[in-house]
């Protein structure tokens, strides 16, 4: 023996119009004074008004769309942040730690970094994937060019250029 019971709406006793809307063809209504909080339509999609907080992790396997704005690491942790792409597992990479921003640095070809690797905000070229090959400007200090970590030229913040010495004179 089945029972069924069929309902439209579920609403609390308050009367504030809060409850389960169940009317509308192949969807479920969550709703808090009378406006939809959380809707679930007949594919599974969910659409929520207001924001979400999730405490663990959140896995997304379709596409992620944001009409607004994004905020990582609101808080400032020492944490990391990457993006995959087909042949690379750190094709961007925010070093949360060093306080850095690099693009394809296990490429072996070239790495673009920008931060405070060693509290100058300099921007850096790799060559070769190594962090021995590289130019780097500084922007009190102008252009330098390293190769085998040892500076090789300058361009100075006077615009001399300087080969196998750090000053001019």
């Amino acid at each position: 023996m089945s029972s069924t019971i069929k309902v439209n709406n579920i609403q609390n006793l308050a009367g504030d119009n809060s409850g389960i809307d169940l009317s509308t063809n192949d969807q479920i209504i969550l709703k808090t004074n009378a406006t939809s909080a959380l809707t679930i339509d007949s594919n599974q999609a969910v659409a929520m008004a207001g924001g979400a907080t999730v405490a663990g992790t959140l896995g997304v396997t379709g596409v992620l769309t944001s009409n607004g704005g994004a905020v990582f690491n609101e808080g400032g942790a020492d944490v990391d942040f990457r993006v995959e792409s087909n042949g690379q597992a750190n094709m961007l990479f925010v070093d949360g730690g060093n306080d850095t921003v690099s693009f394809q640095p296990n490429s072996g070809n070239l790495a673009i970094k920008a931060g405070r690797v060693d509290s100058t905000n300099n921007v850096r070229l790799e060559a070769g994937g190594t962090t021995s090959t590289y130019l780097e400007y500084r922007g009190y200090l102008g252009h330098q060019f390293y190769v085998d970590t040892s500076e090789a030229m300058r361009i100075d913040s006077s615009g001399n250029v300087l080969v196998g010495t750090t000053s001019a004179g």
